[in-house]
């Protein structure tokens, strides 16, 4: 008998920019997993210029894992070494917000090759945390494309609960880089239903 997966949350924030969701997402995770480029050889981070994600974790005072990635060269063990690594030892049930660059920052790699590497990615870090009694309670995401999607479909596929935080407005930014405000287009990207809805 397969198992049911839990439904998406989609929750809309009230700031229509990326800022808002950003920190949001950072303050309400036990840990965020931000998959980035390297920025003259280290981990800045995804968000813009001076890495927005990471410097919300680090303002509420949130575990914060970089993982480095090279758009041609996606190993997805590599990642997951580079997560377990740096994961918190308590909660047992960790709240982790996957957070990435969006398809415009990924120089033509597809959705479904950034899908791919995040469900082999996950799937490694949520069975080695089982071996020491831990676990994943939540996947959280902004909704972007890219590794946001990513990780929020990976979530599902391993049966765990997931929750997207979208800027007012649904917005996201496909891979031409211009931003797009329109819930049913959001939506769609998952092929989900939209779980219990925002707030």
């Amino acid at each position: 008998m397969s198992k049911a997966t839990p439904a998406t949350i989609f929750r809309e924030h009230p700031d229509p920019g990326y800022p808002g969701r950003t920190e949001w997402n950072a303050a309400n995770s036990d840990v965020t997993i931000d998959f980035a480029k390297l920025r003259g050889g280290r981990i800045v981070g995804s968000g813009g210029d001076k890495g927005l994600t990471r410097l919300m974790a680090l303002r509420h005072q949130r575990a914060y894992v970089g993982v480095p990635i090279a758009p041609d060269h996606l190993d997805g063990a590599a990642a997951a070494d580079t997560i377990l690594a740096g994961l918190p030892p308590s909660p047992a049930s960790l709240r982790v917000n996957i957070a990435g660059h969006g398809l415009s920052g990924m120089g033509g790699i597809g959705q479904a090759v950034i899908n791919a590497y995040l469900a082999e990615t996950l799937a490694i870090v949520v069975a080695a945390l089982a071996a020491r009694s831990q676990s994943v309670g939540l996947v959280m995401s902004g909704g972007q494309t890219g590794f946001d999607e990513a990780g929020i479909m990976a979530g599902r596929a391993l049966g765990l609960p997931t929750m997207v935080t979208a800027p007012r407005g649904w917005r996201f930014r496909p891979g031409d880089g211009r931003d797009v405000a329109d819930e049913e287009a959001f939506m769609a990207r998952f092929a989900l239903d939209s779980g219990d809805g925002g707030g």
